[in-house]
């Protein structure tokens, strides 16, 4: 199983409560433990700051458009100057300009989260890091990450500024996993999927420990993605 961001805490909690089901767990930039104040989402969800019951009570679902000016708000010169100098200084290559919309239609194609999610997302891990502290439950089902035995692939980026390497990593002293690798570049958050070092480097040593550990029939998968 593969999670990514907010997907990754899903899929650990999902391991933790199914472990028979999952072969590997890939947490790629997932927040899991929420007790540093490595980013600017760490401090900005501190409930000193974040009322979330008014914004829901406003709101109803949690905006798209909240969320992407949030993104935005982090990292303000980069966003907002810096990417538009860039493209200007770019508009002769095509490549470059394909390359480009191509990201900016990725990264902007966002939908709201529905209340509830958001609600329980922000107050019990953000805020109270119950899945670390082995608070968190599903309806009367305490979630044990130490239920999660299969091998773990943790997957970071060194200048992530949404979730710090230190949140994904925080989740190795609390599963009963007995393979435990961790690999990381030097990229941002969107940059560790996207970028030409993660394809040329990332990507193919975390296929190749996969496919080591998968079954004959995806080995064959994994096997051709790596000859494509």
């Amino acid at each position: 199983m593969l999670g990514y961001c907010m997907g990754g805490t899903m899929a650990a909690i999902y391991s933790a409560i199914s472990p028979e089901r999952i072969q590997t767990l890939t947490l790629l930039a997932a927040p899991i433990d929420f007790s540093g104040k490595d980013t600017l989402l760490q401090v900005w969800t501190d409930r000193r700051y974040l009322d979330v019951d008014a914004l829901l009570d406003a709101t109803g679902n949690c905006p798209a458009a909240f969320l992407q000016t949030c993104f935005l708000a982090m990292r303000p010169v980069q966003n907002l100057v810096e990417k538009s100098i860039g493209f200007f200084e770019q508009l002769d290559d095509p490549r470059f300009i394909s390359n480009h919309f191509a990201m900016e239609r990725w990264v902007n194609d966002n939908i709201p989260i529905a209340g509830a999610t958001f609600r329980e997302f922000v107050q019990r891990f953000f805020q109270a890091n119950e899945l670390v502290r082995g608070e968190f439950s599903l309806g009367a089902r305490r979630i044990d990450l130490r239920e999660i035995r299969c091998p773990l692939l943790l997957l970071t980026a060194d200048k992530d500024h949404l979730v710090s390497p230190a949140s994904t990593l925080g989740i190795r002293p609390h599963v009963a996993s007995e393979q435990i690798e961790a690999l990381s570049i030097g990229a941002g958050h969107v940059g560790l999927v996207v970028s030409g070092k993660a394809h040329s480097s990332l990507w193919p040593t975390a296929t190749r420990w996969l496919a080591a550990r998968s079954s004959p029939r995806t080995v064959g998968r994994a096997v051709q993605s790596l000859d494509a």
